[in-house]
């Protein structure tokens, strides 16, 4: 499933995505009723900081509340962050993170992807990603903030430029690609995003 747009999150919807990996039991109309299971979504997001994503995960949550209940899952900004300074570091980091992820209730994992997120640059946060997503053993909703002009494919013509470009394409975006694959569900917030 693909959504491009406002994202429009429906409690069906998470079902269905959750249902692929594992049993999940049904989501009531509110959280709150008693004798009713909810819905647990790990929101693997910034949370307590100066960020335009944590104020959307903030927003995202509230209108969960009808039928999940949302565990946040702090993620550092890579680039910024003082103490993560090395790439040893960061790899110990995605390993916290995988560990805090399967240590919890969720149901379903929600993922807020910016690059700056899993590492200094593309490479390493394309691999530590997938990484992440591939160790977490949970249903997977991939939100993407960013998407960059050389995700995109461009038209092909026939010359060696373009057999070269094709084969940086690829090489440039193999580890995104397996990302995205990787999950169940992928929510691109716009056309240029």
């Amino acid at each position: 499933m693909i959504s491009v747009g406002t994202p429009s999150i429906s409690a069906q919807s998470f079902e269905q995505c959750a249902s692929k990996r594992q049993h999940v039991p049904p989501v009531s109309q509110s959280c709150k009723q008693a004798g009713h299971t909810c819905l647990r979504v790990g929101l693997l997001t910034p949370w307590n900081q100066q960020c335009g994503n944590a104020e959307f995960a903030k927003r995202l949550t509230s209108g969960f509340t009808s039928f999940a209940t949302v565990e946040p899952i702090e993620l550092e900004n890579l680039i910024e962050h003082d103490t993560l300074d090395s790439r040893r570091k960061q790899e110990g980091y995605i390993t916290k993170l995988i560990k805090q992820v399967r240590a919890s209730d969720a149901d379903l994992i929600h993922i807020q992807h910016e690059f700056c997120f899993f590492g200094k640059t593309r490479r390493y946060a394309d691999r530590r990603l997938l990484r992440l997503m591939r160790n977490i053993r949970k249903p997977i909703v991939l939100s993407l903030h960013t998407w960059k002009n050389s995700m995109c494919k461009k038209g092909m013509k026939l010359s060696l430029k373009s057999v070269l470009s094709a084969a940086c394409y690829k090489i440039q975006n193999r580890w995104m690609r397996r990302c995205l694959f990787a999950a169940d569900a992928i929510v691109v917030h716009s056309k240029d995003t």
